[in-house]
């Protein structure tokens, strides 16, 4: 899947871009346009607060993170799922056996593509939390406890998303 992210609607595009940051996010000045194949997206969002951008598509859903939030939007639909602020700022982004995994600078989240969010994992990091594997009843993270380069290997409950050993 070919996607990008831009900071205008492109030339040749002639509709109305579709808005999946929610409604919430109109308030907002700042705004980039994430281009999927043919279609043009449009998230809003309050600061420019770090560089890390992913985008999952999968099924009728449009999975992002971006700057401070993650945005599940239903193409379907057409109605915003879920949108969750992030501590600092939106870190990395998987699609593991039919669940979205999220991270920040701090937590770990697990969401379903209903949009629920099924569990928050406690903080783990002051810095950026990465997913390095994925097993049946785990996942193993590495979190930056004491920046640059302090990191530090967790296993935690893939139902629960607790530390089960560090």
């Amino acid at each position: 899947m070919d996607y990008n992210f831009q900071p205008s609607v492109p030339r040749d595009f002639n509709k109305q871009p579709v808005l999946i940051s929610g409604e919430e996010s109109l308030k907002f000045s700042n705004t980039e346009y994430l281009v999927i194949n043919d279609e043009v997206f449009e998230i809003r969002f309050r600061y420019f607060v770090g560089p890390f951008k992913e985008v999952v598509v999968t099924e009728n859903l449009i999975a992002v993170g971006y700057q401070d939030n993650f945005y599940l939007y239903n193409k379907i639909d057409k109605t915003t799922l879920l949108v969750i602020p992030l501590k600092g700022y939106f870190s990395s982004l998987h699609f593991h056996e039919q669940r979205f995994y999220v991270s920040d600078m701090e937590f770990l989240y697990c969401i379903e593509k209903s949009g629920k969010l099924l569990w928050q994992s406690n903080s783990l990091a002051v810095d950026g939390v990465m997913i390095k594997d994925f097993t049946a009843q785990r996942i193993m993270v590495q979190a930056e406890l004491d920046p640059p380069g302090g990191w530090k290997d967790f296993i935690l409950n893939k139902k629960t998303g607790e530390i089960i050993k560090t």
